[in-house]
């Protein structure tokens, strides 16, 4: 592992050991996984409060899927990559919707 951490120059790209704001790698999304999405509830570590959590977007498309699902649902949440949680159990209406942009979904 290089160098995480400069003070000159901020975070740097674990990849090619440039500074983030001017590094290429992370601004080429590459597509990881099979190719599903898959939805399940989690409830642990949540103080009881259900979330449906999404897994396995595709990458360059993770951002805009996110936001509409957000909005149909009407509920927050949080994207990581191509992870997502949407607050709440609302797996049937994320579901239909993935289904309609021709996504693969399990669970």
């Amino acid at each position: 592992m290089g160098i995480v951490w400069d003070s000159d120059q901020g975070a740097t790209c674990p990849l090619c050991a440039r500074p983030k704001k001017s590094c290429n790698c992370t601004r080429t999304p590459v597509q990881t996984g099979d190719g599903i999405v898959r939805l399940r509830i989690e409830k642990s570590g949540r103080k009881g409060k259900t979330v449906t959590v999404i897994t396995g977007l595709p990458v360059e498309r993770a951002q805009e899927i996110f936001k509409a699902l957000k909005k149909r649902c009407g509920a927050g949440g949080s994207l990581d990559g191509c992870d997502a949680e949407i607050q709440g159990d609302h797996r049937d209406v994320i579901r239909s919707e993935l289904t309609k942009l021709e996504l693969s979904v399990k669970g």
